[in-house]
């Protein structure tokens, strides 16, 4: 039988270049190249013919240019696709315009159920231009009945959009930067799948030009309305005083509950009754089976599951009796937007709310802050309309209770500081990002700097030598239980999610084990974006040396992980999202040096060449050279190490954050003003 090639798309990433190819079988239509079983012990070989007719439905992707619409025979003189033996990879060569380049093609064993062939974007795209858009087409057997195909947005709160069989693209506006995932399945009338899920991965990164304006230094600060708490007031505490805190929030272990659990560790138990509520809809297993969960359990701090009704279809059609009946489009927004109409036209009384299902909203949420009875609340910006309603529970149900909210986030919902008394910012990026004096308005609510605080007890390189053993037992180079390992470690630690761009430390690995192919790259964290990861390791073929470690928790846990590592890599390119990033200031009080594009807060720490690297580019070439000339430096690596450790010594001590704190709740639950210290040096009170 003969085969064909039907479609051949390429992108050239780096020094490499990866494509999706497809094959067509005469009358079966555009299926994947099937392998025999024993294709790990014999060579296929394809042949394109010079000369021959190539049809070529999308064109090829060159450098980082915009796809160029070309018939293939015009660059494609002879094209050989030779499956081998690592697993689904095949080595392929190709002769554009006379000149050989050698390529990597993923290639997968046919299947005659309904499944998504993606046609563009291939295998490690990477673009800092937006809109994308997504080319795929159906292959398999199709269903006589009806179907769909389902696209969801691991990673995202974007619910998954359904599109008819004859769709062929899909738009995508709006992208932030990361390492995109898209979900495809065909599925059925009732959205049962009818085929296996497809997955791709992409990366949106910023332009160059945009990088550093996304970074904000202390040398460059202009003067702002944003103060940090002066550490040489004194705190009289009141022996007979109580204050109750509630923490609201998901059970996702993130940056902030790190922050919080050193808050339920160290504020003095005799004076601060403490509490962490999550009003989440997930299932109440997984809530009780979270980290956070067992973590607050050892901390003996009680975690209180009141998640929010559900809410029917039935009732979300219902009309009250005062018009203005719920348009409902299936987004969170739109429900959250419509209750918050529904409470204001009731006068903030939850009791006279209509329909029914607005009035059970509002009364469950205020009747848990109202039981608690909370002095002092505390929030954290999620980016999401769910954190107005949360405020505005607690100011209704508790109205003597102070609230604050922390800002590990940017871009704040429009009325989620409507009745928030105190912002608490980790960097003065986030306490003058024009998102925040935005959403501020013309309210009088104060923004004061709180760095986060690191143990540098427990994250010494001396106190974790001993335990780490200088690596890991599981690292493939490792010599032997009693010696160094003879590899440099890479290490990354955060969630494995798109905001983090996990994907572009991928590619930079691809050229940084051309050149040292003793390096490893150990991934730390669980999330979403994993499975693309593997999928980008195995494409590349650098699976062996990278290792997905999963998810650590716990201080003394993290600083072993950490004194494994020769560096640290932070490619997050989100500035909204790193308004500080903790983890970075962990590395570096271990005496690691940190590569990282300093967006956000993490300018204001991290200074290029002295106790870390900045890169001013998102090409992946640029970062793998970063990694590159610092693995080859011993001496500097040290250099920069001691420097950064000295940096969290004078500046980052969790001792100071947690002094501030009580500092901050003992001022609000007084009703007294606030000392603090403005920029410029200068004594201030807020309140």
């Amino acid at each position: 039988m003969r085969i064909f090639i039907f479609l051949i798309i390429i992108q050239l990433v780096l020094s490499k270049e990866w494509q999706r190819v497809y094959f067509e079988e005469e009358m079966n239509g555009l299926v994947m190249l099937p392998l025999p079983r024993d294709v790990y012990r014999e060579e296929i070989c394809l042949t394109i013919p010079r000369g021959g007719s190539i049809e070529c439905l999308r064109g090829f992707r060159l450098i980082s240019d915009e796809p160029v619409f070309l018939i293939a025979t015009s660059i494609l003189s002879e094209a050989l696709v030779c499956a081998k033996t690592r697993e689904n990879v095949c080595s392929t060569r190709v002769v554009f315009k006379d000149q050989d380049k050698e390529i990597n093609v993923l290639v997968y064993p046919r299947r005659h159920a309904p499944f998504v062939i993606v046609i563009w974007p291939p295998v490690g795209f990477i673009t800092s231009e937006t809109p994308l858009e997504v080319f795929f087409r159906i292959s398999g057997a199709l269903p006589v009945n009806s179907a769909w195909i389902r696209i969801d947005f691991p990673g995202t709160k974007q619910l998954p959009a359904l599109l008819g069989l004859t769709t062929t693209s899909l738009v995508l506006d709006k992208i932030e930067p990361g390492t995109h995932l898209l979900g495809f399945t065909v599925v059925d009338a009732n959205e049962m799948p009818l085929g296996e899920r497809e997955e791709i991965s992409f990366d949106i990164v910023l332009p160059d030009s945009e990088l550093v304006k996304n970074r904000l230094s202390l040398d460059h600060l202009e003067r702002k309305s944003h103060v940090n708490l002066a550490l040489n007031s004194k705190i009289h505490h009141n022996m007979k005083e109580q204050i109750q805190l509630v923490f609201v929030g998901s059970c996702k272990m993130d940056g902030q509950k790190t922050i919080w659990l050193e808050q339920f560790a160290r504020l003095d138990r005799n004076r601060y009754d403490m509490c962490f509520v999550s009003f989440m809809q997930e299932p109440l297993e997984d809530q009780l089976s979270s980290t956070l969960a067992s973590r607050l359990r050892a901390l003996d701090i009680p975690l209180i599951l009141e998640p929010i009704p559900t809410i029917s279809f039935q009732e979300a059609a219902q009309t009250p009796t005062n018009g203005g009946a719920l348009k409902y489009d299936g987004q969170q927004a739109t429900l959250d937007a419509y209750l918050l109409e529904r409470l204001t036209l009731a006068q903030e009384n939850p009791n006279n709310c209509e329909p029914q299902f607005v009035r059970r909203t509002w009364l469950h949420l205020v009747n848990v802050f109202a039981r608690l009875r909370a002095d002092i609340v505390v929030f954290a910006n999620a980016r999401e309309s769910s954190d107005a309603l949360l405020t505005r529970a607690a100011s209704i149900g508790r109205p003597s209770a102070k609230i604050v909210m922390e800002l590990p986030n940017l871009f704040p919902h429009p009325h989620a500081l409507d009745a928030v008394d105190v912002l608490v910012a980790p960097s003065h990026y986030a306490a003058t990002h024009e998102s925040i004096i935005f959403a501020i308005g013309n309210r009088e609510i104060p923004v004061i700097v709180v760095n986060p605080g690191v143990d540098v007890k427990v994250f010494n390189s001396s106190a974790t030598a001993s335990a780490s053993g200088g690596c890991h037992p599981h690292c493939q180079f490792r010599q032997a239980a009693s010696k160094p390992c003879a590899c440099d470690t890479v290490g990354f630690l955060a969630r494995v999610a798109p905001e983090k761009s996990p994907g572009l430390l991928l590619h930079a690995a691809a050229s940084v084990l051309e050149q040292r192919p003793f390096t490893r790259f150990v991934i730390v964290g669980h999330g979403d974006a994993l499975p693309a990861l593997a999928e980008l390791a195995h494409a590349y073929g650098i699976q062996g040396a990278v290792h997905f470690a999963g998810a650590v928790y716990g201080a003394q846990s993290v600083a072993e992980r950490y004194a494994a590592f020769d560096l640290i890599v932070n490619p997050s390119l989100r500035a909204w999202s790193e308004t500080l990033c903790i983890a970075n200031l962990e590395a570096m009080s271990l005496g690691l040096p940190v590569v990282s594009y300093g967006v956000g807060g993490i300018g204001e720490y991290l200074r290029h060449e002295q106790n870390g690297i900045l890169i001013n580019s998102t090409n992946p070439l640029i970062l793998a050279t970063a990694i590159l000339n610092l693995l080859q430096d011993s001496e500097k690596r040290q250099r920069l190490g001691s420097t950064a450790r000295q940096t969290v010594l004078d500046n980052f001590l969790v001792e100071n954050q947690i002094r501030k704190y009580d500092l901050l709740y003992s001022s609000l639950h007084r009703r007294r003003p606030i000392p603090f210290f403005s920029y410029s040096g200068e004594t201030t009170t807020i309140m």
